[in-house]
């Protein structure tokens, strides 16, 4: 269910065609940091988006790191997509493995402006009490 960088790029270039990168990232970040010819639809917009994919084509979902592109390929493969897989690492290990000109990119997610981050925030605050106690 996963891939590395490497055999992911492998695909593309032997079966170009029949392989989709689907880049799961917000659009600000594909914007950043894409590889070339991936499909961006944000994961919160993928439900509403599966036909835009095809189902015999093999899809490689890609995120920043591979934890959300690992539960994206297990719900493509539930929803009828079997050759949904992950690449492990995400965009950050395709741009120092496979393509250096992509660049890496550093998300702030402790930004107490972003609501996800704010989330984080509680989070770490939370368990910086619970040490402190």
């Amino acid at each position: 269910m996963t891939m590395t960088p490497s055999e992911a790029y492998k695909r593309v270039v032997q079966q170009h065609d029949a392989t989709v990168f689907l880049d799961i990232r917000d659009p600000d970040e594909c914007a950043i940091a894409k590889i070339d010819g991936a499909v961006c639809i944000p994961l919160n917009e993928l439900k509403d988006r599966l036909d835009e994919l095809a189902k015999t084509a093999e899809i490689i979902c890609v995120c920043h790191h591979g934890v959300r592109s690992a539960a994206v390929a297990e719900f493509l493969q539930q929803n009828g997509f079997p050759i949904a897989k992950s690449m492990e690492g995400g965009i950050d290990a395709w741009s120092v493995q496979i393509d250096t000109d992509v660049p890496q990119v550093y998300v702030n997610y402790l930004n107490p402006f972003c609501e996800s981050d704010v989330l984080s925030n509680t989070y770490l605050q939370r368990h910086t009490q619970r040490r402190a106690a």
